[in-house]
């Protein structure tokens, strides 16, 4: 049964919003004055997921509404997976760097630097703060509907 909804969910997921949330996670992990915690850090980067997603959605409904042609389901398919394999790569590296950009930024505060940048646990975080807003956006289109 839950096997079944997560499936669907993720057919109805928006690969243009995928491909800019992905890109906006990428982002947050840049540097920044402020030196965070892997807790801190995935919860920021799980909401720059979520936004990049909201946008690249709405951009997605917006030419839907317009009524302007849309690519065929084939080249759609194909499209959504290089710009996927593209952002995972993307995704991965700017994790790989989060530790040395975090470090970078503790050692201008004089702080102690930081071994890793847990990016397992980061994106597990990420992935949970996505999971959570992407549903709370559901239910309030499901209200409004």
């Amino acid at each position: 049964m839950i096997g079944k909804a997560m499936a669907r969910t993720a057919r109805t997921l928006s690969g243009l919003g995928l491909t800019l949330g992905a890109l906006f996670f990428a982002a947050s992990l840049t540097p920044s004055l402020v030196p965070r915690t892997y807790l801190t850090q995935g919860v920021l980067a799980g909401t720059c997921f979520a936004l990049g997603y909201g946008l690249g959605a709405g951009w997605r409904r917006l030419w839907a509404y317009l009524e302007l042609p849309a690519l065929p389901e084939r080249w759609r398919r194909a499209g959504n997976a290089v710009a996927g394999a593209v952002c995972l790569a993307v995704a991965a590296s700017f994790l790989w760097r989060a530790a040395g950009w975090q470090n970078s930024i503790r050692s201008a505060m004089a702080m102690p630097p930081v071994e890793t940048a847990h990016p397992l646990k980061l994106c597990l975080v990420a992935l949970a703060t996505f999971a959570a807003l992407l549903a709370l956006a559901r239910l309030f289109r499901l209200i409004a509907a």
